[in-house]
């Protein structure tokens, strides 16, 4: 079933067809999804720095405002 080249894999439905899964599935409870993984971002060349800042802006995390967090004095956390 796994497979790298991704030519070759399964599909998420055809995996779940698959006899390993059938004491785990609940047919009435599976949906398709309606469009394909974007997974462009995948794909781009970025420094911690950016990766950071795209997924707390994903998260909808840069709107919150910066507090500091209890912890050690060796090791200060802060969420911004």
């Amino acid at each position: 079933m796994l497979q790298l080249d991704v030519e070759k894999r399964l599909t998420a439905t055809e995996a779940l067809a698959h006899a390993y899964f059938d004491q785990f599935r609940d047919i009435e409870e599976e949906t398709e999804a309606q469009q394909s993984y974007d997974d462009s971002l995948e794909h781009e060349k970025l420094s911690i720095d950016e990766w950071r800042s795209k997924m707390l802006n994903f998260h909808g995390l840069l709107s919150v405002p910066c507090v500091e967090l209890p912890s050690p004095s060796h090791c200060p956390v802060r969420t911004c």
